[in-house]
């Protein structure tokens, strides 16, 4: 699978998950923790591929076309 279609999945939250977030979020402990999170795997993304993606290729990765 190409690198972008797996970020999508990874990226992309479910309306089921959403509530799950959301109570995660309801604290500003838990955000400052999502945050970290969030920015330590798009270190890791970056690591693994510096490449930019057209808005056309996400389109296509997210099944939008």
């Amino acid at each position: 699978m190409p690198l972008l279609a797996q970020l999508m999945n990874i990226l992309i939250i479910s309306f089921e998950e959403y509530p799950l977030i959301e109570a995660l979020l309801s604290q500003p402990k838990k955000i400052v923790d999502f945050l970290a999170y969030l920015h330590q795997f798009f270190q890791m993304v970056k690591q693994v591929s510096s490449k930019r993606f057209t808005l056309a290729e996400v389109k296509q990765a997210c099944d939008f076309i």
